[in-house]
């Protein structure tokens, strides 16, 4: 009788503690899910994640902004390029004497202002067509 008395509270002394042991894991389990459901939806552990997604944004933002700088900028450097190429097509001398103009050289030199030029020197003259010598003959 004793030792079977001993032996039901011993059981039971048992079946308390594993009890008391389960009711503890699971209450510190469900303590640690709560606490880990705050940390993360709290800001501060949001805020790095946060912060990625703004500058992600802004990285995005100006990148675009470089984009369209770039392209405005190409056009540009093209539209005056076109310009350049115009004018200096228009004022080439083959242009020039196109447009009924002719070009006067003495020694291979494009002579600009009738000073440059002596009763007797030889000259070319240049037309759209052809190129003839000339002798300098003064009125």
């Amino acid at each position: 009788e004793l030792v079977i008395q001993d032996r039901v509270d011993l059981v039971e002394v048992v079946g308390n503690i594993q009890y008391t042991m389960k009711k503890r894991v699971h209450d510190r389990i469900v303590s640690l899910r709560d606490q880990m459901k705050r940390l993360l939806s709290s800001y501060s552990f949001n805020k790095p994640r946060d912060l990625v997604l703004q500058w992600s944004q802004r990285i995005d933002e100006l990148d675009k902004s470089l984009s369209l700088a770039a392209t405005h900028l190409l056009e540009s450097a093209h539209v005056r390029h076109v310009s350049f190429e115009k004018r200096l097509e228009a004022l080439s001398p083959r242009n020039v004497v196109l447009r009924g103009y002719a070009i006067v050289r003495k020694d291979h030199r494009i002579v600009t202002t009738a000073r440059e030029l002596a009763e007797g020197d030889l000259a070319e003259i240049q037309f759209k067509d052809n190129s003839v010598a000339a002798r300098v003959e003064r009125k």
